[in-house]
């Protein structure tokens, strides 16, 4: 397995190893092994996100040169951080989307607001009447580490799926936080595997926060390795890096946007223009106080046999929530009762699936695919 970097070479997994990797730590005392682990992934991940960072082209490749109108057209927003008070780079983007790309809709990848936890829930209604006035097309918003507690209370379900332009769009939050320190995972995937399953035979599109590629969550090796056996699913879309990242696995594209959030370098918006065999992604930054074109571009390309009709509706149709599953704070994942066994293990297949191990999801016979579909790994 190889993950490739759209039009810019490749980089092995297992060199991606190198740099991710957090084979068992010394114990100290004052510290949780989870903060342990999450200590020193950072710098590793910074480096391996900077290594698949999206590079600007001059002009554009090959592929995106024979682009004519698009079936639909949708953007990305990720990071906004909003504090309840300062807006100026919220508005900013809301304004440039709405008045110059004017897209289908737009979609929020998490850590919408950062805030006191007990203020996420008011934040988060400030934040969607603010976006409700600032855009005159649907959105659509996922939950990420920051802006978890209170989600629910404030947006109804982080998890929904929809139709649009030909591809079924699907939204997940994690429910469960390890100790607070953001690397989540589901403790049941159980309706997203139905959906994905029941939209079967059109290419499919995942938003969540935290990533896959680089791995920043526990769900990158549980969830994200099952995936890769989803033969429609095309690309996953998320934020939590604060960089713009791009990165393709087999068959399917990562894309992580850029923070929005006026703390943060490098602030943009991701335009995802679909056309019938493939999307066209392309970054547009804050230079000068406006919005500018990156000259990045990012290709989904789809199989043959989930090309889009050119005739497709860019409408939304089937709209519905999933069950709203509130985050709880879990020491581990699978009921596991010693953190240290825990990190070995999850060390362990880390390393596995960085360096192509049979591990990784393939079609394989089972007396109970449901249960296997489901059950940890």
């Amino acid at each position: 397995m190889r993950l490739v970097r759209n039009a810019w070479g490749a980089v092995s997994l297992s060199a991606a190893l190198a740099l991710s990797a957090i084979l068992p730590v010394v114990a100290d005392p004052g510290d949780s092994p989870f903060d342990r682990l999450k200590d020193r992934l950072e710098g590793a991940l910074e480096r391996l996100a900077d290594a698949v960072a999206t590079k600007p082209q001059p002009e554009p490749p090959e592929w995106a040169r024979a682009d004519g109108k698009p079936i639909l057209t949708f953007a990305q927003i990720a990071d906004v951080h909003y504090d309840g008070a300062h807006r100026e780079d919220l508005d900013r983007a809301l304004a440039f989307l709405d008045r110059t790309i004017r897209p289908g809709f737009v979609l929020f990848a998490g850590d919408n607001v950062s805030c006191a936890w007990e203020l996420n829930a008011e934040n988060l209604r400030k934040l969607s009447a603010i976006v409700d006035a600032g855009l005159s097309m649907p959105w659509y918003m996922v939950k990420g580490d920051n802006d978890s507690e209170g989600y629910e209370e404030a947006l109804d379900s982080s998890n929904w799926s929809f139709d649009a332009g030909g591809i079924h769009f699907v939204g997940i939050g994690f429910d469960r936080d390890i100790e607070g320190t953001g690397m989540g995972y589901l403790s049941d995937p159980g309706w997203l595997l139905d959906d994905l399953a029941a939209a079967r035979g059109r290419p499919a599109i995942l938003l969540l926060h935290e990533p896959f590629v680089p791995p920043t969550c526990v769900e990158a090796f549980r969830l994200g390795v099952r995936l890769a056996a989803e033969d429609d699913l095309v690309a996953v879309l998320t934020g939590h890096l604060h960089k713009d990242v791009s990165a393709r696995v087999g068959r399917i594209t990562h894309i992580t946007a850029p923070a929005i959030g006026r703390t943060h370098a490098g602030r943009g918006i991701k335009v995802y223009e679909v056309h019938p065999g493939h999307i066209t992604v392309k970054t547009w930054e804050v230079r000068g106080g406006a919005y500018a074109f990156a000259d990045k571009w990012q290709h989904i390309p789809f199989p043959r046999r989930l090309r889009l009709a050119k005739d497709a509706s860019p409408a939304i149709a089937d709209f519905r929530f999933g069950p709203a599953m509130p985050t709880k704070f879990a020491n581990m994942p699978d009921g596991t009762r010693d953190p240290e066994s825990w990190l070995s293990r999850t060390t362990r297949r880390w390393q596995e699936a960085l360096q192509g191990s049979p591990r990784l999801p393939r079609k394989e016979k089972s007396r109970d695919p449901k249960r296997d579909a489901r059950g940890p790994i």
